[in-house]
């Protein structure tokens, strides 16, 4: 059985969930995306990690991106010697909403079971059955 009041109840709950579950991911996204890793397997390892990440009502992806930063001696930079260059990586998240995922939860908390001892010779249908209980 579906009930709507049940329903609105609910869904304000869910959907206060998955708001809980996105900045609470969000938040670990900033800590993860900010790790410098300096080979790319390492970072791929621990993208492969956050990935994983179980989560009840969104998906995650990411990718690792190669950066570049110059390191520069402190003073006068010189004509004839070129910076060198650091080289590291870092691992770049997205989140999206899992819409699937959130509708099947939806459909599964507005749904309540009817038990009754009521016999059916007595009752003759179960509309009947939730007629009386309502």
């Amino acid at each position: 059985m579906h009930s709507s009041a049940l329903d609105q109840r609910k869904q304000k709950k869910i959907n206060r969930d998955v708001s809980n579950e996105g900045s609470k991911i969000e938040k670990s996204i900033k800590t993860w995306s900010g790790i410098e890793y300096h080979c790319h397997e390492d970072a791929a390892a621990q993208l492969e990690q956050h990935v994983a990440t179980r989560l009840k009502y969104h998906r995650l992806t990411g990718e690792v991106k190669r950066m570049e930063k110059v390191k520069r001696r402190p003073g006068r930079p010189s004509k004839t010697v070129t910076a060198p260059v650091d080289i590291y990586y870092t691992c770049q998240f997205t989140v999206t909403e899992d819409e699937a995922q959130i509708k099947k939860a939806r459909e599964m908390e507005s749904t309540f079971v009817l038990i009754s001892n009521v016999s059916h010779e007595r009752e003759a249908s179960c509309l009947g059955l939730l007629r009386r209980y309502m």
